[in-house]
């Protein structure tokens, strides 16, 4: 015959345990509102001084980034200046030295020095022709590299 247990009613009810877990995340400049009520309550007007600290610290913010933008936008205008500076200043260095070589080749020519002469005046003529172009080409060079960023 078979055997009978007996199970109570006890054991045959099974526990559950449910687990809830509430989290809470806050950011911000100023205190989530259930800590500053915790201030108030503790210590009244803390809250308008919470506050004022608060707008006080973001004016000093506001203040300094503006001051950092300033010094950048200064400094990029000096950068500016001192290329152009360069850029005349090369210029008129490469006048001079054009106008040197063809005066110079002229008076060759003058004194009878013809092959001299005419390669000093058509280096000089190469030399600037071969500055524009140059120019033209990193120009065009910058012009590419500027489009890809």
């Amino acid at each position: 015959m078979a055997k009978r247990t007996r199970i109570s009613k006890k054991e045959s009810v099974k526990k559950a345990e449910i687990l809830i877990q509430q989290q809470e995340q806050y950011s911000g400049i100023i205190p989530h509102p259930s800590i500053i009520e915790g201030y108030e309550k503790n210590c009244s007007g803390a809250t308008d001084r919470i506050l004022a600290m608060t707008e006080n610290q973001l004016k000093s913010n506001q203040e300094l980034s503006k001051l950092d933008q300033e010094n950048i936008n200064e400094c990029r205008k000096e950068a500016l200046r001192a290329e152009i500076e360069n850029v005349k200043r090369g210029q008129i260095l490469g006048f001079i030295l054009i106008l040197i070589m063809l005066l110079g080749g002229f008076i060759l020519v003058i004194l009878g020095k013809d092959a001299g002469g005419y390669a000093s005046i058509v280096a000089s003529i190469m030399l600037s022709i071969g500055s524009v172009i140059w120019n033209n080409m990193s120009k065009k060079e910058q012009e590419k590299e500027d489009e890809d960023i």
